[in-house]
């Protein structure tokens, strides 16, 4: 075999090791949906396709009233249940571009930074030809040294029904600890809060009112970090 075919032979054996190389750059890399789910099948990819709660719901308060016969529950993973039955221990507004805002003191208690959290619209998804129920998902990051906290936020029912809204939300806590040599170390930790059925109250319901939260410094979600 003489030099010229060799060095040509030897060319395209490089040619075919660098296009194989390439082709597994590819599949390997980022896929574009890194942090929401990011090719991690413990992790389902959270919708991005919502336009959030009906007009014709907006700017309205949503919490229980301690002399009605509704309230929210909240179940811990030890199966402790507390009530609450008012607005201080839990209130929900669906604000006027269609997001809702959740404020509930326990929030704090499990982990979050405050009290007070945002659903963004295009989490929220209106299921076809179910009147006005909505899939809900959206996920919270909170990161301290070597402890990663992820609660990922999820509906497993989500009703609005004229002055009523009904819900069940399954609030999962994830932490990772990662120390230098030592494999991450996970641990998770899985809540309830839900209700059959909690009234709108409107500014002018006068002295049974519920002033609408100002959702100024609301914890927004971060799962794409």
């Amino acid at each position: 075999m003489n030099k010229k075919i060799k060095t040509i032979l030897f060319t395209l054996f490089v040619a075919g090791l660098l296009s194989i190389s390439c082709s597994n750059k590819d599949k390997t890399g980022p896929s574009g949906d890194e942090g929401n789910g990011g090719g991690n099948p413990t992790i389902p990819t959270i919708p991005e396709n919502g336009e959030g709660i009906d007009k014709s719901f907006r700017d309205r308060s949503y919490a229980p009233k301690v002399n009605a016969d509704t309230k929210v529950t909240f179940t811990d993973d030890k199966g402790s249940t507390t009530e609450f039955t008012d607005e201080n221990t839990f209130q929900q507004d669906v604000d006027s571009d269609g997001s809702i805002l959740i404020k509930m003191p326990k929030l704090k208690d499990i982990g979050f930074t405050g009290d007070m959290i945002r659903i963004p619209v295009n989490n929220i998804v209106l299921l076809e030809g179910q009147g006005l129920n909505y899939s809900i998902h959206t996920a919270y990051i909170f990161e301290n040294g070597n402890t990663t906290v992820r609660f990922d936020l999820k509906s497993e029912m989500y009703n609005i029904f004229a002055s009523t809204t009904k819900m069940t939300f399954k609030l999962t806590k994830t932490t990772t600890v990662t120390e230098e040599n030592k494999d991450p170390q996970t641990t998770t930790q899985t809540y309830t809060f839900a209700t059959s059925g909690i009234r709108h109250y409107r500014l002018a319901f006068g002295d049974d009112k519920v002033p609408a939260l100002d959702g100024t410094g609301a914890i927004e979600p971060n799962y794409k970090k």
